[in-house]
């Protein structure tokens, strides 16, 4: 027979320990938004659908000059002019005095915006204001070769009056103040910059058309009073009775 152990007193007959269970604690439903979900979850759905909502760069939207030209945009010509419009309509920066802003309640502002955007492309021509004084001689020594520098004239005093009538714009702005005081004194920055622009291509074009005008006027005169190349022939009666008055 075999023989029974032999029980211990004082001693318990060893027992299997159970394994400890981490269990997972159930979301804190104050953390969770109506939609189910908890704050990372929608943290993380938000950025997803920002990543499918951005637009890929195309040629179409896809800016094509620098933020320089913002801020210098006398110096860029008529090939970069669309850029800097396109520029100034999407920023939205306070300083690019394009934020978005509402009829009603600033009308002065929004007229304003559209008034500058003019004056900016007004500025573009000719390869930028600080390049007038060069590139009206350039423009004036092209037109001469096709006989048109008169037409050229008249295109730059044209435009001049035009550049009068934008300054004349920018004077009869009276309309509501924004509320807010930075927008009003970015309004009024930009309006003593508008008016630089103005008239620093407006007294360029008094100032240079008018040499070029008078150079033309002198280079007609100039021909006119010139010796034909074949010399005048004396009829010989006239010849005769020339002398013979003085004998």
């Amino acid at each position: 027979m075999a023989k029974s152990p032999i029980k211990q007193r004082g001693r318990k007959s060893p027992t299997k320990q159970k394994k400890k269970v981490n269990k997972t604690p159930k979301h804190d439903r104050s953390n969770i938004g109506p939609d189910g979900l908890s704050k990372d979850e929608q943290y993380r759905r938000s950025l997803k659908a920002k990543e499918k909502g951005e637009s890929k760069p195309t040629e179409a939207n896809k800016p094509i000059v620098s933020r320089r030209c913002i801020q210098f945009p006398d110096t860029y010509g008529n090939s970069v002019a669309q850029g800097i419009l396109y520029i100034l309509r999407c920023s939205q920066s306070p300083f690019a005095i394009c934020q978005e802003v509402d009829n009603e309640s600033s009308p002065e502002l929004s007229r304003f915006h559209s008034i500058f955007l003019e004056i900016l492309d007004w500025s573009s021509r000719w390869g930028g204001i600080v390049r007038w004084s060069l590139s009206l001689d350039e423009c004036f020594e092209e037109a001469q070769k096709e006989g048109r520098e008169h037409d050229l004239c008249l295109e730059a005093w044209e435009y001049a009056e035009r550049g009068r009538k934008l300054q004349a714009c920018i004077s009869e702005l009276r309309g509501t103040l924004p509320a807010s005081l930075v927008e009003v004194k970015e309004l009024y920055r930009r309006e003593v910059e508008a008016n630089q622009l103005l008239v620093r291509g407006i007294t360029i074009i008094e100032t240079r058309v008018s040499v070029l005008c008078d150079r033309c006027t002198v280079g007609s005169l100039d021909e006119d009073l010139l010796p034909s190349d074949e010399p005048e022939h004396l009829d010989s009666d006239s010849s005769v009775d020339s002398l013979s008055a003085y004998s």
